[in-house]
């Protein structure tokens, strides 16, 4: 949980096997997103394999699209591009 994102801008909604669902604010997608992401790939460390998260967005399910959130603001001042 980050408290960053409470306060109604981000809240898991479902969990179906293992995809989870967020409802997110627009503003705030960039940043809950990098935040699942890094959450999700290090859930287990000890597992012995990369987990491989897939991000995905869209105002309703008719335009989920494949989403890669941008560089945080200090990665982009310290040149990080993926």
């Amino acid at each position: 949980r980050s408290p960053r994102l409470g306060g109604g801008r981000c809240r898991m909604i479902l969990e179906v096997h293992d995809e989870l669902l967020f409802e997110v604010r627009r503003t705030h997608l960039a940043e809950a997103a990098r935040l699942v992401k890094r959450e999700m790939e290090g859930a287990w460390r000890d597992l012995g394999v990369p987990l491989e998260v897939r991000l995905k967005a869209g105002g309703s399910w008719g335009t989920v699209m494949p989403y890669e959130p941008p560089p945080s603001d200090a990665a982009a001042r310290l040149g990080y591009r993926k």
